[in-house]
């Protein structure tokens, strides 16, 4: 027998390029007002836990609520303090100390590689993920310690 040579009509082809149909900027989360997640604070470890917050309400709490009248772009933006640069930013894991880094690493956040960074006060932060306008919790730095600037 012969092989068949018969030709395949396709009624449409197919597009090399995919476009698409519902992109999303991920920059669209500077529009929106902060939401607040508590569900990765590390209350196993002392240092950094929430549960070691003397008043919570004083030390936290209202900080946050004073943040939600404000977008993430507005927080991103806002300066002060001595060095009058961003107060509120994304540092890579890499350049936390390495007590943090492990830490990091023991309760299973390696998927990434930045945390964002929440100032309160002078030396007060709360470090978390920052992903689609909510700031997940993680830690509590009551002495700056976490991420220590060049001075």
């Amino acid at each position: 027998m012969s092989p068949s040579r018969k030709k395949v009509k396709q009624r449409e082809s197919a597009s090399n390029s995919k476009v698409p149909k519902r992109g999303e900027d991920p920059q669209s989360f500077l529009k929106k007002k902060p939401v607040w997640s508590f569900c990765r604070i590390d209350n196993g470890y002392d240092k950094w836990g929430l549960n070691t917050v003397n008043n919570l309400y004083d030390t936290i709490i209202s900080k946050l609520r004073d943040f939600e009248g404000m977008t993430w772009d507005e927080i991103i933006k806002a300066s002060g303090g001595r060095s009058q640069g961003n107060n509120n930013h994304f540092e890579n894991i890499s350049s936390l100390i390495p007590e943090a880094q492990r830490r990091w690493s023991d309760i299973k956040l390696d998927e990434y590689d930045q945390i964002f960074s929440l100032r309160l006060t002078g030396t007060q932060r709360l470090y978390g993920i920052l992903e689609n306008g909510v700031f997940q919790i993680v830690w509590f730095d009551p002495s700056h310690e976490i991420y220590c600037t060049k001075k």
